[in-house]
C-alpha cells in the first residue's frame, strides 16, 4: 500500500477535463467557466498529495480514473464558496465528492470581481501505470 500510495500521489493529475470548452475570467461580475486549473488566474490549486489523500477509494481499488465539475461562488479574497457537483463521471465512483473537498484549496488571484461571481472548475483525476 506504501508503494502505491506514492505512485498514487505522483500519478493523479489536475487539469481540465477533456471536451470541456475552456475561458478565462471576464472582468464583468461573473466569471465564465470553465477556467482550466493549471491556468494563470490561479493564486492556489490542491496538490498531488492532497488530490491523493482524496481520490475515492472504489476508483482506487479498480484503478479508475474519473472527471468531476464543480461551480463556486468566488469571495472578494478569492476564495471558492457554496460550491456545488454539477457532474461526475463515471457515476457512482465519487469523484464528484472528492473534488468538491478540495474546493477550499482553490484561491483565485486578486480581481475585482462583482458580488455575484462564479467559476466552473473541471478535475480529471488519473491513474497511472
Amino acid at each position: 500500500m506504501r508503494t502505491f500510495g506514492r505512485i498514487l500521489a505522483a500519478a493523479i493529475a489536475l487539469s481540465a477535463c477533456e471536451g470541456v470548452p475552456q475561458q478565462s475570467v471576464t472582468n464583468g461580475s461573473l466569471i465564465n467557466g470553465p477556467i482550466d486549473p493549471k491556468s494563470n488566474v490561479w493564486a492556489a490549486i490542491p496538490t498531488g498529495s492532497q488530490l491523493a489523500a482524496v481520490y475515492p477509494a472504489a476508483g482506487r481499488e479498480n484503478h479508475i480514473g474519473g472527471t468531476a465539475l464543480l461551480q463556486c461562488h468566488v469571495t472578494k479574497a478569492g476564495d471558492m464558496a457554496a460550491c456545488i457537483i454539477l457532474s461526475e463521471e463515471p457515476a457512482g465512483f465519487h469523484f464528484g465528492a472528492a473534488a468538491f473537498s478540495l474546493t477550499r484549496f482553490f484561491r483565485l488571484k486578486p480581481a475585482n470581481y462583482g458580488p455575484d461571481a462564479t467559476v466552473i472548475i473541471p478535475l480529471k483525476f488519473t491513474v497511472y501505470g
